[in-house]
């Protein structure tokens, strides 16, 4: 039952942090293109 516990904890961490990484990737990618226009001669 044990390892059962610690298995369903390491998948709900691996969730959480591809979630993070998800989340990270999308506010990095909104501020570039923020950027990007900004920046833009025309």
């Amino acid at each position: 039952m044990k390892n059962h516990i610690n298995m369903l904890q390491t998948e709900y961490g691996l969730e959480h942090i591809s979630a993070q990484i998800a989340v990270l990737s999308v506010c990095g990618f909104s501020n570039f293109s923020y950027d990007y226009s900004e920046n833009d001669p025309i």
